[in-house]
């Protein structure tokens, strides 16, 4: 399975969603590949044995290439790519990806900006729409309700993760991206 983190309205929520959906996967043994544009310099992450990172940086190379190359080398896992927006441009990324999750930070103007965002991503089915994983939102389960509601509102047809990733304090973001993260951030991926 190969399932692409993007978002509307910047890089850092959905860059933190993807690194911890990743990271928690290869903490409960699922084999694991992770997909970016960062380079080393960048954030420092490595590759550790259960989670195989792959790089296609901005610029250099082809991006639905990077993603083939990391499903066929993790048939029998999954495959997280932290997707920019203008990788979605491509066609050929776009169908390579079995899920897009599309990352809404905590207001309104997010949500709006999002459905739009997700409507121009949007095949003809339904199989290719987005689904919605709300972002800084602290307040466990009330949090995940309330955001399901509101993307309801604007969109009728929202699929929405029926989980909010509460904020990410900044030494907890840091290990995420550099070292490996601590216990409350795997408990929240």
């Amino acid at each position: 399975m190969l399932i692409g983190f993007t978002g509307a309205t910047g890089r850092t929520d959905a860059s933190h969603a993807a690194i911890l959906a990743a990271r928690s996967l290869a903490a409960v043994k699922v084999r694991t590949t992770f997909v970016c544009d960062w380079t080393e310099d960048e954030t420092g992450l490595t590759g550790d044995g259960s989670l195989d990172v792959v790089r296609a940086p901005a610029g250099r190379g082809n991006p639905a290439a990077a993603l083939r190359r990391a499903r066929a080398a993790c048939r029998d896992g999954v495959v997280v790519a932290d997707i920019p927006a203008a990788w979605l441009g491509l066609e050929a990324v776009r169908s390579s990806l079995d899920v897009t999750i599309v990352v809404v930070g905590p207001h309104e103007g997010d949500e709006r900006e999002a459905a739009a965002f997700a409507g121009r991503l949007a095949g003809p089915s339904e199989a290719g729409r987005p689904w919605y994983l709300g972002c800084r939102r602290a307040g466990g389960g009330p949090a995940a309700l309330g955001f399901a509601a509101a993307m309801a509102g604007i969109d009728p047809g929202a699929i929405v993760l029926p989980y909010a990733m509460p904020p990410l304090g900044r030494g907890e973001a840091s290990a995420l991206m550099r070292t490996a993260p601590g216990s409350r951030t795997l408990h929240i991926g």
